[in-house]
């Protein structure tokens, strides 16, 4: 039981607040949590006619295949989201973020691979912020002690 309780990171959740602030701050928007459909979004912003989607993942290092997948359906999402926008609001130019704070996390969507591809073909820009050394080593930790293979 111990083991799945330390899957939950206050140190991850920390680390994606984080990069959304600084994200935004590269855009010059301010980016809030929001609900669209039945998807929850980590961060929405608009400016003028154009509407932003970002989801974030905080992992440091490649990820395994069920993260891979959960990378791949936040791709999923953002497409999903970014139609049902675009039917509801014509007008408006929807872009779409998945945000990364390590550029080797961010391979599942830069390599050769349906993931990529998908992302490219659905309009989902890759981005890497760069974040506090402390914040990434608490994801460090945080993720050793997730290391749930063994238990």
């Amino acid at each position: 039981m111990q083991k799945r309780w330390e899957s939950r990171s206050d140190a991850q959740l920390y680390a994606e607040e984080v990069a959304l602030r600084r994200f935004g701050e590269q855009l010059g928007v301010n980016f809030v949590s929001r609900v669209v459909g039945d998807c929850h979004l980590d961060g929405y912003a608009e400016v003028g006619n154009t509407i932003i989607l970002v989801e974030c993942w905080a992992h440091i290092g490649p990820a395994r295949p069920a993260q891979r997948n959960k990378v791949r359906s936040d791709v999923l999402k953002l497409t999903l989201v970014q139609r049902l926008l675009k039917q509801e609001r014509p007008d408006c130019t929807v872009k779409s973020y998945m945000l990364f704070i390590d550029r080797e996390a961010s391979q599942t969507l830069l390599n050769n691979s349906w993931g990529a591809d998908a992302a490219q073909e659905f309009d989902v820009s890759v981005e890497i912020v760069s974040i506090e050394p402390e914040v990434i080593e608490a994801v460090r930790a945080a993720q050793q002690r997730q290391d749930l293979r063994n238990g």
